[in-house]
């Protein structure tokens, strides 16, 4: 059994859902303070409902104790 996506949400809707200006929304994904993924650098950014919450209530989400940044070598 395939289990259920977890609904993702752009910044736009985040914004909407959190009563935010975008601006305030790519800003906290940017300086790693609310999680967000994005296929590519430079990409869309893609915000889980329950980080979303997480933020908003002020503490850390699940997923970003195991979120490290990504390197690049040579």
């Amino acid at each position: 059994m395939v289990p259920a996506l977890v609904q993702r949400l752009t910044v736009e809707q985040t914004a909407e859902a959190a009563i935010r200006h975008p601006k305030t929304i790519l800003k906290a994904l940017a300086a790693g303070e609310l999680h967000g993924v994005q296929s590519k650098k430079g990409g869309r950014w893609f915000v889980r409902v329950d980080c979303l919450d997480s933020w908003l209530d002020g503490r850390p989400c699940a997923h970003q104790s195991n979120v490290r940044q990504l390197t690049r070598t040579g």
